[in-house]
């Protein structure tokens, strides 16, 4: 019996499903040598940093095109240890120069000043913007004052604590930001005398403003201090951009008690109870095309709301043909455009645009649709 069980248990195979057959041994030793069971190998720790520290060092630096590459044939040079560059000193010699760790960057070169057509300066142009835009009331000696602070506030926090425009000399802020900005002023008042008589409100209930995509302030900031009786919201999905003009607002106080800024997207705003379908203007320059900046400004407009956009239009006004399909959508039409001449009495930017001035009113309620999410608008305008 021990000799017939021994047989058996030699004979005896399991199948890859488990299923027990009989096989002769010289067969299910071929069939051990053929297919064997492969278990995957777990990676320790150690193998795995180690394959990291092989990968990263692939990356080298070549010295003669200071380039990155990746190579299996690893050169001498590594992107840490890279050789200095050798420069020519003035009698030929070769030297070589290596960049201190922690070293000041190169300092940009300045922009040039602003020319104007007319030959005149900017603080002359700048004069005459002020005097065409605000004319009743005219800007106050304390106003004034509010504008240079905000020129200067502006230009040294982009160049000590973070980039909020590229505009970085004084006559740039006065005429592409502060006088560009007060261009607005003459029709926001308009609108806030027809939005009085519609409403029969005589007790002159502030106008509530909202600048979508604020940036560095223009033009919600500057509007903010030529018309102080208007409650000024300041939006922009760039806390930096909103740390400014929070900082700038909490510093003047006594002047500026109109103006709360919000760190957020205008898509968020539109879908939220408390912003959708309540203000009666929203301001933007700058921010986008007209058929996608109405579908982000719309949901936040109250019925007979409007939308101002300082725009740079070409002749034909194709920008406005190709936004009727936006407009008809959300329920808003093109109520007027003015064209901008108060700066040096030209609006023209070059022989084919002109600033302009885009007055859009809104009809009818917008659909729950709309705004649609986060970057689609820009991304596939309706």
């Amino acid at each position: 019996m021990a000799v017939v069980s021994a047989t058996m248990a030699n004979m005896l195979a399991f199948s890859w499903h488990g299923f027990p057959v009989l096989l002769a041994p010289p067969i299910a030793a071929a069939t051990a040598a053929h297919c064997p069971v492969r278990r995957p190998r777990a990676r320790s720790a150690r193998r795995c940093m180690c394959a990291r520290a092989r990968r990263d060092d692939d990356w080298l630096v070549d010295p003669a095109t200071d380039s990155a590459t990746r190579s299996k044939n690893k050169p001498a040079v590594r992107k840490a240890e890279a050789a200095p560059r050798e420069s020519q000193t003035e009698d030929g010699a070769s030297e070589r120069r290596t960049a201190p760790r922690g070293a000041a960057k190169k300092e940009r070169a300045p922009q040039p000043l602003l020319q104007f057509r007319s030959g005149r300066t900017y603080e002359q142009v700048y004069e005459d913007a002020l005097s065409q835009c605000v004319q009743n009331p005219t800007l106050t000696a304390v106003q004034k004052g509010l504008l240079d602070r905000y020129c200067e506030e502006l230009l040294e926090w982009n160049a000590t604590r973070c980039n909020l425009t590229a505009v970085r000399t004084r006559d740039g802020v006065y005429i592409k930001f502060i006088a560009d900005s007060l261009t607005l002023v003459p029709v926001l008042d308009s609108l806030a005398r027809s939005i009085i008589e519609q409403t029969g409100d005589k007790q002159g209930r502030p106008l509530d403003v909202l600048d979508l995509g604020t940036g560095g302030g223009a033009p919600g900031l500057i509007l903010a201090i030529a018309r102080p009786q208007y409650a000024m919201t300041l939006v922009d999905s760039v806390a930096k951009k909103i740390a400014f003009c929070q900082h700038f607002a909490d510093t003047n106080r006594a002047s500026l008690g109109n103006v709360r800024t919000l760190v957020n997207r205008a898509e968020a705003l539109g879908r939220s109870a408390e912003h959708r379908e309540v203000h009666d203007c929203v301001v933007c320059r700058a921010v986008g095309e007209l058929r996608s900046l109405v579908e982000l400004a719309a949901p936040l407009l109250r019925v007979g709301g409007w939308l101002i956009a300082q725009k740079a239009l070409s002749r034909d006004h194709r920008e406005i043909k190709e936004a009727s399909n936006a407009l008809k959508l959300l329920g808003c039409e093109v109520h007027a455009v003015h064209e901008v001449t108060s700066i040096d009495g030209d609006s023209a930017i070059d022989d084919e645009r002109y600033r302009a001035i885009v007055v859009v009113r809104k009809a009818q309620r917008t659909d729950l649709l709309y705004p649609r999410i986060d970057g689609t608008p820009a991304k596939s305008p309706l």
